[in-house]
């Protein structure tokens, strides 16, 4: 069974933990929002309209991201690049994080 609704990571928590990176000042301001799941963890990948990308996931009450700067999202190729290094990324983290 298949469903349209999905459950995403705050978009407050996700504007948290950028500001830690990027100071107090930092506002969100989202511009493409996907979801994957690998080994029943959902992954965000989100593009924002300040040229950055991210993944972000929780694992056992922690979340852990990474993010790129200075992505310009010239044509779909660009963004599937991107969304796919990513996701990758992300998969790498989660198997590195589980067997530590």
């Amino acid at each position: 069974m298949s469903s349209i609704f999905k459950v995403c990571i705050a978009d407050n928590i996700v504007e948290e933990k950028l500001k830690q990176y990027y100071g107090k000042d930092y506002k969100l301001d989202l511009d493409i929002r996907y979801q994957v799941e690998s080994a029943k963890t959902k992954i965000d990948i989100i593009f924002t309209k300040d040229n950055k990308a991210l993944w972000i996931f929780k694992y056992k009450k922690e979340y852990y991201m990474n993010v790129i700067d200075g992505i310009f999202l010239k044509d779909k190729y660009t963004v599937l690049d991107v969304y796919t290094t990513l996701i990758e990324n992300a998969i790498a983290s989660l198997k590195a994080i589980k067997t530590a």
